[in-house]
């Protein structure tokens, strides 16, 4: 049974359109998860913002300078 040209290209353009979609998916997953990741630390940052000042000691403000130093 012999295959021609029109099968083959229908082929590969499938195959072509199929490899886009998972680029673009991939693409949205990234996004949704960046945009939840800053959500996230926005919301952390908005409660440690309102902390009282008694509460965060020195001990503490060294560890959250040490955590930012090995995350640069």
């Amino acid at each position: 049974m012999p295959i021609d040209l029109d099968t083959i290209i229908s082929s590969i353009s499938i195959l072509v359109a199929a490899v886009g979609v998972m680029f673009a998916l991939n693409g949205v997953k990234q996004r949704v998860w960046l945009s939840v990741f800053t959500e996230y630390t926005k919301r952390y940052s908005d409660i440690l913002a309102e902390f009282p000042e008694e509460v965060i000691d020195n001990n503490f403000k060294d560890r959250l300078s040490g955590l930012e130093k090995n995350h640069d």
